[in-house]
């Protein structure tokens, strides 16, 4: 679909490359990519790129998780249950270690 975007919008194929591949590639800041994506999504523009950068932060996570360092895999990391456990005041996984237990989980 983003590639399918990309190209209805005249990006050239080895530049559609750097959109799937790069994360943060500036191209993303080019205007009339802005105006495009706007135009063709209206009033759910917002939304969509707030689900955007939301996927973001989630890949950041899952990729620490995974010890992932540049593609290659590190022998440390967060823990899985960082997704599944309660979520902080502020919204945050709490980064609970697997096995570890807090005063409520005991009551």
């Amino acid at each position: 679909m983003l590639a399918a975007f990309l190209i209805s919008a005249d990006v050239p194929e080895e530049e559609i490359q750097k959109f799937l591949t790069v994360q943060n590639y500036e191209g993303w800041q080019r205007q009339d990519l802005v105006r495009a994506l706007e135009k063709r999504l209206g009033s759910s523009y917002k939304v969509y790129m707030s689900e955007i950068k939301t996927m973001n932060r989630l890949m950041e996570v899952l990729a620490e998780i995974l010890s992932l360092k540049n593609g290659d895999v590190s022998s440390t990391g967060l823990h899985w249950d960082v997704l599944t456990s309660p979520a902080s005041s502020t919204g945050q996984p709490t980064g609970r270690a697997a096995g570890t237990t807090n005063s409520r989980d005991s009551e």
